[in-house]
């Protein structure tokens, strides 16, 4: 355990339920500590030395082939093999030695039921979400570090119709597309350079990426986060239509003044190119207790474009979905919503076939979630993308208020086909 593969740092890296790691500098001098799905922030009693820490610097600096010391003391990398991101930093950018910060990935590709499980929103607030991915919507999703947006980003991933083809751009590979690939989506995965590499030549540019993402051929385009001088080409391809049947992206912000501040002023889009964002999603921790917190969407916001100097002084933020602290409780208002209307204009649907679809992909996702009591993978991708593709197949050709009961009858079949399988299993 002390020689083979990381040492000790291993054992979590392993560990499924483990999200972040951390190791301070100076080595040895304090415990790595960690961020555990269900027990928040503990502290391990690992300790690396000097000598550890210079002989996972060797390591990453192998697997990389990227610099790692004085002259670059700053390290982005990936452990592809345990979806691992790696954050390092060294001396002179460190008073005392090195540091890291690991970053794991989901091994499966998130789904908004999961996230329905663990908290992070309703079955009707993931109905939404779904309606308008469905719409092909340009969304933006905003929030700290760590707060959930590129996992969110990945559920919304396994809601894109699989007919239409992806492309998606990251610094380092935080989706999981070969999984999603396997499950038969069609996606190209582009690699841009990453914002702190100091070494030319070595991958494109996201400005280079975008240009020839936009030549690939219409597209859903998915930028895995929006931080620099991207931005304003890719707000101009969303606002021309030129990226294809939607752009979906992540942005460090709390909230959706804060996105369009950041956007506008910090990283130079015009307002005029900013209008083209449908939707904001906003994600926050909620503290559940003294040592534990919650990853938790509070807006889902709908960004108008009858304003001409502020957004939000001029009314144009409209909430479809706020998530109320005080009560515990969303807060939906649908009936005036711009997007929605567009959506259903676009599809050929009435009010109340909205709302019979809306109430269907709930129903769904309700329906879902109580069979997992039973059957724990569930809402793993595997099977949520059977759940989705039939449940499409029958919103395009049957009645809206007949959609739910064929889909029943369908899940019935399946489930009746998973008893037995798990049976024949159990019995070998």
């Amino acid at each position: 355990r002390y020689s083979a593969g990381y040492g000790l740092l291993e054992i979590l890296f392993r560990d499924r339920s483990i999200y972040d790691i951390y190791v301070d500098s100076p080595p040895g001098s304090s415990p790595v500590y960690i961020n555990h799905e269900e027990y928040g922030t503990c502290i391990t009693n690992i300790y690396l030395t000097e000598d550890d820490m210079e002989k996972l610097s060797s390591k990453f600096r192998a697997i990389s082939e990227r610099p790692f010391d004085e002259a670059n003391p700053l390290l982005d990398m990936n452990i592809e093999e345990l979806g691992i991101r790696v954050a390092g930093v060294a001396e002179p950018a460190t008073f005392n030695g090195l540091a890291y910060a690991f970053r794991k990935h989901r091994e499966d590709p998130w789904t908004l039921a999961k996230f329905v499980q663990k908290g992070m929103f309703s079955s009707r607030a993931a109905a939404l979400l779904s309606f308008l991915i469905a719409g092909q919507r340009c969304m933006l999703i905003t929030g700290a570090r760590g707060s959930g947006k590129t996992s969110l980003l990945s559920a919304l991933v396994t809601e894109i119709d699989q007919r239409d083809r992806i492309i998606l751009m990251e610094d380092t590979a935080e989706i999981p597309t070969n999984p999603l690939r396997e499950m038969g989506w069609k996606i190209e995965h582009l690699k841009n350079q990453p914002p702190i590499s100091r070494k030319q030549g070595y991958e494109l540019s996201p400005e280079e990426n975008l240009r020839a993402a936009l030549r690939l051929g219409e597209s859903v385009l998915i930028l895995g986060e929006v931080r620099g001088s991207e931005a304003r080409a890719l707000f101009e391809a969303m606002r021309i239509g030129a990226a294809g049947n939607a752009v979906l992206g992540t942005i460090h912000g709390s909230s959706p003044y804060d996105t369009w501040d950041r956007i506008t002023n910090d990283l130079g889009v015009p307002p005029t190119s900013f209008k083209a964002i449908d939707i904001i999603i906003s994600l926050r921790y909620i503290e559940k207790s003294k040592d534990k917190r919650m990853r938790r969407v509070m807006q889902i916001t709908e960004v108008g474009n009858k304003w001409t100097r502020n957004p939000d002084e001029e009314g144009a933020f409209f909430d479809l979905m706020t998530y109320n602290e005080r009560t515990g409780r969303e807060e939906f208002n649908l009936s005036e919503s711009k997007t929605i209307k567009d959506i259903c204009i676009r599809k050929g649907l009435s009010e109340n076939e909205f709302k019979e679809l809306l109430d269907t992909r709930e129903r769904i996702i309700d329906d879902l979630l109580k069979d997992s009591r039973a059957f724990d993978d569930l809402l793993e991708v595997e099977h949520v993308v059977k759940v989705n593709r039939e449940y499409q197949m029958l919103a395009e050709r049957e009645h809206t208020h007949k959609v739910y009961q064929a889909w029943r009858r369908w899940f019935d079949s399946y489930m009746d086909d998973l008893k037995e399988d798990m049976e024949e299993l159990h019995g070998g």
